[in-house]
């Protein structure tokens, strides 16, 4: 019997090293055109082209059944003698070759299209995340049940932890994607629980620097001049004795390059009206930020988010 895979409106059918689309809608179409759609009617159109008399019309029934859309297997032999019954006597009517090549890119862009839309669920589970950062406090409080005293950090461990049981089970043969969804589930993992602003790894400071621009170290400098000599000067430290220490230490164009970034962002939530709180705007550059980690990471999807 001849292996197939089945195709939207064609049947692929690979024998001999050989693969032929089988054109099942020229094959109705020929049949509609003679009015031999019946069983009766496809057995009577065989009958001067099938050497098996008593097996006829079980064939005829068979491909009724398959142009019904059940999962009834009809092989190439058989589509040889439809194609002389209605297809002018030419037994390859309705059947093309086509390259193996071909078909193994179409397969792969196929299964390229179901890993995009599975990153894509992993993309839109950690934005659900990402985006109860305002609302949550930092993820200090569940959304909603502030007055019930939820445990947060045990709430959104379990939300974490179900987005990676996904990746590690939906993505079990792709050893590659994998890795990479699980580093970015772990780094938005350690956002969570650095209740801080900005929070995030190094990483995706680096893709995206305007994540920066919410560092505590701007407002330092521009609120305590001297406290921000003072770190930057090794002065300060806790009880245990562990130096105060920035992250980072902001060039002269970065403090320009952030007035832009807040003067621009002003004016937007001005001209609209929009009444954005300073969370709201850090809650939208995070946002924004996940969705170049994914580009990053996955610039096949760039279009697809």
């Amino acid at each position: 019997m001849d292996e197939f895979i089945i195709r939207k409106y064609k049947k692929l059918y690979l024998k001999a090293g050989k693969a032929y689309l089988f054109d099942v809608p020229a094959l109705v179409e020929a049949m509609e055109k003679r009015k031999q759609v019946s069983t009766a009617s496809i057995s009577e159109a065989l009958e001067l082209v099938a050497d098996d008399e008593a097996g006829k019309d079980r064939m005829a029934s068979r491909i009724r059944s398959f142009l019904r859309g059940n999962e009834e297997i009809i092989g190439i032999n058989t589509i040889q003698l439809l194609g002389l019954a209605f297809g002018g006597g030419d037994e390859m009517a309705f059947l093309e070759e086509v390259e193996i090549e071909t078909i193994t890119q179409a397969l792969m862009e196929r299964e390229n299209g179901v890993n995009i839309s599975q990153i894509r669920e992993v993309y839109k589970m950690l934005y659900d995340v990402l985006s109860e950062v305002d609302e949550s406090c930092n993820y200090n409080f569940v959304p909603g049940m502030e007055k019930d005293n939820a445990n947060a950090f045990s709430y959104y461990e379990k939300r974490i932890d179900v987005i990676r049981n996904f990746v590690n089970t939906r993505f079990l043969d792709k050893r590659e994607v994998r890795e990479k969804l699980t580093r970015i589930v772990g780094e938005t993992e350690r956002f969570i629980k650095s209740y801080s602003i900005p929070g995030v790894v190094q990483r995706w400071k680096d893709i995206n620097k305007r994540i920066t621009y919410f560092d505590v170290v701007y407002d330092i400098c521009a609120e305590n001049y001297k406290l921000y000599l003072a770190i930057c000067n090794k002065e300060i430290e806790f009880e245990n004795r562990t130096l105060f220490m920035f992250d980072f230490l902001p060039t002269e164009k970065d403090f320009e390059e952030r007035a832009e970034y807040f003067s621009q962002i002003v004016k937007e939530i001005n001209d609209g009206n929009l009444q954005y709180s300073y969370e709201k705007i850090f809650k939208n550059e995070l946002l924004m930020t996940l969705e170049k980690v994914f580009e990053h990471d996955f610039p096949e999807i760039k279009s697809e988010i």
